[in-house]
């Protein structure tokens, strides 16, 4: 359930993912990084032990996120959680395992497993989105989607460095949530009063 410091490393050496090769120029200046092997040894130098604290906490999160998501089709799923400080700590997916900083909540567990889930079982996209061959050199890389180009109403959907030298990977610009990302904030939203899901 929690990987250790060298699990966490060698998961993040071997990019099974490939994620770091879908890191363009923008990309790699944003999270400060000569290359993309320069990107995977900053991410590889990140990784940490979960101290006794964090486990305790993350588990009784965890729970709640079990029970919330029970009976849907991101339920049954295995938690896998590694901790490490790089794609500017915020929480995301490489492969089945979800990346955090330290404790977060269950809304937060919740989103991540959708994206998980996504992963291994594919994505639900929500109506409205429409895939495209078209390009930008300016789309923010992110773990959590496929890279590919998405639309919805004629509009991209993603988020887009704002200048030719952004400063990090949050300095950008969003229209309309990447499918992927919609349907994984549809279901964490969901923790929220009053609203409704139906997965």
């Amino acid at each position: 359930m929690f990987l250790s410091r060298t699990q966490t490393m060698n998961l993040l050496q071997a990019d099974q993912d490939g994620f770091a090769s879908r890191l363009g120029p923008l990309d790699l200046l944003a999270r400060h990084a000569k290359s993309r092997a320069d990107y995977i040894d900053k991410a590889v130098k990140s990784a940490q032990d979960f101290t006794p604290d964090e486990r305790d906490a993350l588990w009784r999160e965890i729970q709640r996120a079990d029970e919330f998501l029970a009976g849907t089709r991101y339920g049954g799923v295995p938690w896998r959680l590694a901790k490490a400080q790089y794609e500017e700590g915020l929480p995301h997916t490489r492969g089945s395992v979800i990346f955090v900083p330290g404790v977060v909540d269950a809304a937060t567990l919740t989103h991540e497993m959708v994206h998980v889930v996504q992963k291994m079982r594919g994505p639900k996209i929500p109506p409205g989105y429409s895939q495209s061959n078209v390009t930008f050199q300016n789309m923010r890389a992110n773990p959590d989607t496929d890279g590919r180009v998405w639309f919805k109403d004629n509009v991209p959907a993603d988020a887009f460095y704002k200048s030719a030298r952004p400063m990090g990977i949050s300095d950008v610009v969003q229209y309309v949530e990447h499918p992927f990302e919609a349907e994984a904030y549809a279901v964490s939203d969901a923790f929220r009063p009053n609203t409704r899901w139906n997965a």
